[in-house]
């Protein structure tokens, strides 16, 4: 971001940009609002007219039923719970905190549960 003084600070003289030269530069480092993306999955069906079986289509392969958490929350919740002790009750209220997303500590287990070890981040069995 170029920035140009419009005006001498000491006795209001107007100066032009392309007389400037360049004094100080420095990096000024923010991260954006972190909010969880919902993605609601609707899945339609009817009655099959031939055989009266119900026909329903398929979820995305990349959003399954079950857990609504996606493996980025999973592994996210698996790493400060298990590489820096984070608690439940404490990985609960920064979820809240953080990224406004209401996590209850019952489903925090749930998705550990659920994930297969590769995907919340954990080698082995025990995954809380």
């Amino acid at each position: 971001m170029d920035c140009h003084a419009q005006a001498c600070a000491h006795c209001g003289a107007a100066v032009t940009a392309d007389t400037q030269t360049l004094r100080h530069t420095y990096d000024y480092i923010d991260l954006p609002p972190l909010r969880p993306v919902v993605t609601r999955v609707l899945l339609f069906g009817q009655h099959c007219r031939a055989c009266r079986r119900r026909v329903r289509p398929a979820p995305p392969e990349t959003m399954p039923p079950g857990s609504p958490f996606g493996p980025s929350i999973v592994a996210m919740l698996a790493y400060l719970h298990h590489h820096h002790a984070v608690g439940y009750d404490r990985l609960s209220r920064l979820m809240a905190e953080l990224f406004a997303l209401r996590i209850s500590e019952g489903a925090i287990a749930n998705a550990w549960r659920r994930a297969p070890p590769s995907e919340a981040g954990i080698s082995g069995t025990g995954l809380a």
